[in-house]
């Protein structure tokens, strides 16, 4: 997200050192100055206005229509695309939230924010400005333009608030780790955030409606005059921001970064400099005993809690009429997503099965193990209750807390049992293959795993409830107390976990892994 601060730092010393006459480094000032400053703001103006446009104009067209996948998809692919395209100019914040969250984190200068922002508000008036134009006045009306109006009464402002701020922490999360934290940054950061848009829509906009950005809510408030409850839409994703740097620069912030990112930046232009002078390179730093032991088990926590946070609170607000559509498109975006961004702090597993088959397929050490499980169950616990803490009372109660209670009965537990293991086994193999097995290795490992989480669910969601994962069932069960058949979630994920690890070490894995004809 701070691409134009790298771009402007570097360019402004490479320029120094070739010797320009006045008259050029008088246009080379010019041209930085329009760069760094008046350009990027127009590019936040333009791709706030595209996001907003988009965005307003699906929710208009999804009157009618139950569910909100039409939007959330629209909004996520619509901010993927914008950041990708306008990230070497602005960065790509398009959100006031994200902009002061990446400061705070030290990914832009102090004198970009307020333009920043105030372009960004602009952007979204003008956005709703054009679905206005182009919606018939009935149709628009009907859907307050896009505004959002998902509160009713007052008795709803806790919630819908705490919504809001629990979805701008995992969306400001995603942005900072995948996009301004040089460890864990990565080249699919766009889409990371933009998928995590679509999942915070799917499972909180019956809540709060999913805004997590002010100037998405600023828009069409100020066109329809729709004002009901409308600071909700800037008390939480503020909140959300501040909490996002407080977990960044206390929980995974690097221990070099003990200043703004200003320093870090002349810190590493001066490296690029001194390697131009012949000069040794830097020493690459060890990783110290806080790195690489207590941070992967915080990443670990963090990383289960927000994925069974947005995971629960996909099926207590799940529309039945969807069928599993939206829950499957949850958890495996979000699984891709916290993949993605913590891959390089723990390795990203989140899951027991998927720890002790990396284990068994030599991807870790035997001593990270134990901490990891534990981790995970605990962050089990922290996402099954943010989810209640954001849920009514009786959504939360109709859906049991999201634990498993789709078995009644011992006939159906064979059934069960074995789609566990089996759907486990193809989730857990995927992972191995792409992650850990040398000669299969991809980039695109995340949203592989995503992507087959999303099959299982569609595919074994009536069966067993497709859980895969012990720390999913774990949290719901001890939040809601509910513990019927709950071995079930345990038994058939770890057998499912230790079946994908024999067929690498017996047959699919690479010389390093496979136990036999070596």
């Amino acid at each position: 997200m701070s691409a134009i601060e790298t771009k402007t730092e570097v360019f402004t010393i490479t320029g120094a050192d070739i010797g320009e006459t006045p008259t050029e480094k008088s246009k080379l000032k010019i041209s930085t100055i329009y760069e760094q400053y008046v350009q990027s703001c127009l590019a936040e103006l333009l791709g706030t206005t595209l996001f907003v446009f988009v965005g307003c104009a699906s929710v208009v067209g999804n009157v009618g229509v139950q569910g909100a996948i039409q939007p959330a998809v629209a909004h996520g692919l619509a901010l993927g695309v914008l950041i990708t395209v306008f990230g070497q100019i602005s960065g790509g914040h398009f959100n006031p939230a994200v902009s002061l969250a990446v400061y705070l984190c030290g990914g832009m200068k102090l004198a970009l924010l307020l333009p920043y922002v105030m372009a960004q508000l602009s952007g979204g008036m003008i956005g709703a400005v054009l679905t206005k134009a182009v919606y018939s006045s009935p149709m628009f009306a009907v859907s307050s333009g896009g505004a959002f109006n998902v509160v009713k009464t007052d008795e709803d402002l806790a919630r819908a608030t705490v919504a809001e701020m629990m979805m701008t922490l995992f969306l400001t999360m995603v942005v900072c780790m995948g996009a301004v934290n040089s460890r864990t940054s990565s080249p699919m950061a766009p889409f990371c955030i933009g998928l995590t848009v679509t999942a915070g829509i799917l499972a909180g906009g019956t809540v709060s409606g999913g805004c997590m950005n002010p100037a998405r809510a600023l828009g069409p408030a100020v066109v329809v005059h729709h004002w009901d409850h409308h600071w909700i839409y800037w008390v939480g994703p503020i909140c959300g921001a501040l909490l996002t740097v407080s977990f960044i620069r206390l929980v995974f912030a690097e221990k070099r970064r003990s200043t703004m990112g200003l320093g870090k930046m002349e810190m590493e232009d001066t490296h690029s400099a001194m390697l131009e002078k012949g000069q040794k390179p830097p020493v690459t730093r060890t990783p110290n005993r806080y790195e690489t032991v207590f941070q992967p088990c915080l990443a670990e926590i963090v990383g289960t809690m927000f994925f069974v946070f947005i995971g629960c609170v996909s099926v207590i607000e799940n529309v039945p009429a969807a069928g599993r559509v939206q829950p499957a498109l949850v958890h495996g975006l979000a699984v891709a997503i916290m993949v993605g961004v913590m891959d390089n702090i723990s390795g990203s597993h989140f899951n027991p099965p998927f720890t002790i088959g990396i284990y068994l397929c030599g991807g870790m050490k035997l001593v990270m193990v134990g901490p990891y499980l534990a981790s995970q169950l605990i962050g089990g616990v922290l996402g099954a209750g943010m989810a209640k803490l954001m849920t009514p009372a009786d959504r939360y109660a109709n859906a049991t807390g999201a634990a498993f209670d789709i078995l009644k009965s011992d006939a159906q537990l064979p059934g069960a049992i074995f789609g566990e293991v089996a759907m486990t086994c193809l989730v857990t193999m995927v992972v191995l293959l792409v992650a850990v097995n040398g000669k299969t290795k991809t980039p695109l490992a995340p949203f592989l795993v995503g992507c087959t989480v999303i099959i299982n669910i569609l595919a074994g969601g009536d069966v067993s409830g497709t859980c895969l994962n012990p720390a999913r069932a774990f949290g719901p069960a001890v939040i809601a107390n509910y513990w019927t058949y709950h071995w079930v979630y345990w038994v058939g994920p770890i057998g499912g976990g230790l079946a994908a690890a024999a067929l690498l070490r017996l047959i699919l894995g690479d010389e390093k892994i496979r136990l036999f004809m070596k």
